[in-house]
């Protein structure tokens, strides 16, 4: 077994018999207009808060009670080790109206203890103008509106996830529509042409409804953990998506290594350099070259 460190993206790969390299990535979350970053991680004092890391401590959750977040071991999300667990953690902020006219993008990690039920994972507004993040089942919703007119509201639904740990991404363009990404891939879009507006006056749930929900429906709190939330006042593109998810859960790169180039690993030294995926090659994945 060799172990290689690529500089230039961080990775640090395990070579086994020169077949796969399992690449474990170090950062790579979207800094740029994140305005809200709760991390349970993060969260290391008994309080009855969870505080937001990125911009002051502006629309803090509130609990009910102080809690601590539970430790994660999982080898399936090496980027989570701690989350608060609901419905004993109900939180509760205040209304988002002051960002209704910007572009945004909500992103949430969690793990359901079961699929069946209404469950609101998040929620701000209320059923005249708000934004959701909903579980029916199994199916798993994203809807925003300024109200229930045409071309004013958009939803979209994630059918048939699992109770694993999973990321969620909501992205709201105003007077363009709304999508949907789950565990960093597209699912879906839905136009909204006129809605140039996604939250109301009401204040915001997290596992837990406070008022009424976008949509309506009698939806109850999560049951399930939930680890990291997400909120920038930007849209979001696939690409950043993608890197937010990669930095929890990295992506195995194939690796394709004559035995010489590994054997030959051995006999070099600190002039060795290694590149991945070069678009004037035919090896596809990590390769030694001399520097």
């Amino acid at each position: 077994m060799i172990k290689l460190q690529l500089h230039s993206m961080a990775w640090v790969c395990t070579v086994c018999m020169g077949v796969m390299c399992a690449a474990d990535a170090r950062g790579g979350v979207e800094q740029d207009q994140l305005n809200k970053n709760f991390i349970a991680s993060q969260d290391i004092t008994l309080n009855d808060k969870w505080e937001n890391t990125a911009i002051g401590n502006e629309l803090n959750w509130s609990f009910d009670t102080a809690l601590s977040p539970g430790t994660v071991t999982d080898a399936t999300v090496p980027g989570i080790t701690a989350a608060y667990a609901f419905p004993a953690a109900l939180g509760e902020a205040g209304d988002y109206r002051h960002f209704a006219g910007d572009d945004v993008t909500f992103e949430l990690w969690f793990k359901p203890d079961g699929l069946s039920g209404d469950h609101v994972l998040f929620e701000t507004g209320g059923d005249g103008s708000g934004t959701v993040f909903k579980l029916n089942g199994n199916a798993l919703t994203f809807r925003a509106q300024e109200s229930t007119t045409a071309g004013e509201f958009a939803q979209v639904s994630k059918t048939n996830i699992d109770a694993d740990w999973q990321q969620v991404v909501g992205v709201i363009e105003l007077n363009v529509g709304i999508t949907l990404y789950h565990n960093g891939q597209f699912v879906d879009s839905a136009a909204a042409s006129d809605m140039d507006a996604w939250v109301g006056f009401n204040d915001s749930g997290l596992g837990r409804v406070i008022g009424t929900v976008a949509g309506g429906g009698g939806f109850t709190g999560f049951d399930g953990q939930i680890a990291i939330m997400r909120f920038y006042t930007k849209a979001l593109d696939a690409d950043m998506v993608q890197d937010n998810y990669l930095a929890i859960i990295p992506e195995p790169i194939s690796l394709i290594l004559p035995l010489v180039g590994v054997l030959g690993l051995r006999r070099r030294k600190r002039g060795t350099a290694w590149e991945c995926g070069r678009e004037d090659s035919n090896l596809h994945g990590c390769y030694p070259t001399r520097t």
